[in-house]
């Protein structure tokens, strides 16, 4: 309460749904307008309802309200009042002014709240107002922060997938070269000795035949002799290409195991089959040279005993051998 030249302000104190809490007057005629536990809009008129609302609205949105024009309804009679007020944590302050001889009628010459009060509540207001952009410059930049290291991290991320895949392909390469002949791409001779004995395994699960087919190129130096080094190696590619594309790729295999020399592991194939695949070689592979042909030896590898791959060469070899006596 604050007394000021026969004026008078009164000051009610009230949450957040506009419940009065607390009244501040110098008479006890102010409970006919204004009474705790009550809406302070209790007794305002039914014209001036969205204007109180829009009193309250104004308070918890901008947090200060000043000279709202609103009438109540006082012993059957229209009595105005201009409303400022503001909000702090979760009540509303809302005064209003009056003169001592007015005390019983309220009339409409209410006097507006003051300037300095007015400054006061805007200080009060500013203060706030800086502190929240203030909070809100530092959270935005943590979040720019946070933000600039989540795009640091992503970056990273895809920088360390794509050396992962150029270090996958490297050991796919890599593998490549430990495992294929440079010049015709076959398996080489390495990998020969780990395929016989993965193969001799699949064929004892599953129940079928395997057959080995050792190759010698007949006359292959005077290839070279006649022809150059050069065609030799063309000869040779020539090769690799017929048996290639004459045998399964997901079931057989193809090793070149010397400078002439191949041998063909053929999955679930007989000796007699083998041959008739290895016949149908031989005829393509003439069909480019009138110098050179095919020598070859091939058995069936039994899958049930421990004879390595040794052994097996050296059957197919003695049939290789026969074969080239009678090719010549």
């Amino acid at each position: 309460m604050r007394k000021k030249n026969d004026i008078y302000e009164i000051v009610v104190i009230c949450d957040r749904m506009g419940v009065v809490e607390e009244i501040t007057f110098p008479v006890d005629d102010v409970s006919a307008y204004f009474g705790v536990g009550l809406s302070f809009s209790y007794h305002v008129h039914p014209d001036s309802f969205s204007k109180a609302l829009s009193f309250m609205l104004e308070l918890s949105s901008h947090k200060i309200a000043s000279n709202h024009e609103i009438n109540f309804m006082i012993d059957g009679k229209v009595k105005t009042l201009f409303l400022s007020g503001f909000a702090k944590d979760d009540q509303f302050t809302i005064i209003t002014t009056l003169r001592k001889d007015d005390l019983t009628s309220l009339n409409e010459d209410l006097m507006k709240i003051n300037n300095e009060q007015i400054n006061n509540f805007r200080s009060m207001l500013g203060e706030t107002i800086r502190g929240q952009a203030k909070q809100q410059a530092i959270e935005f930049s943590h979040y720019d922060e946070i933000s600039k290291l989540n795009n640091e991290l992503v970056n990273s991320q895809r920088e360390l997938a794509k050396k992962n895949q150029q270090l996958n392909n490297l050991n796919e390469e890599l593998e490549r070269l430990a495992t294929r002949d440079p010049l015709t791409g076959l398996f080489n001779r390495r990998l020969m000795f780990e395929k016989f004995e993965e193969e001799k395994r699949r064929a004892r699960r599953l129940g079928y035949l395997v057959s080995m087919v050792v190759i010698d190129i007949n006359h292959f130096k005077k290839v070279n002799d006649q022809l150059g080094h050069s065609e030799g190696d063309k000869l040779l590619r020539r090769f690799a290409e017929i048996a290639m594309g004459m045998t399964r790729q997901s079931l057989d295999h193809v090793f070149r195991i010397g400078g002439d020399e191949f041998l063909m592991l053929l999955a679930d194939c007989d000796a007699k089959a083998a041959g008739e695949i290895v016949n149908r070689i031989d005829a393509e592979f003439c069909k480019y040279t009138d110098i050179a042909s095919l020598a070859y030896g091939v058995i069936g590898i039994d899958v049930d005993s421990s004879g390595d791959i040794d052994s097996c060469i050296m059957k197919a070899d003695d049939l290789m051998f026969e074969h080239k006596k009678d090719s010549r």
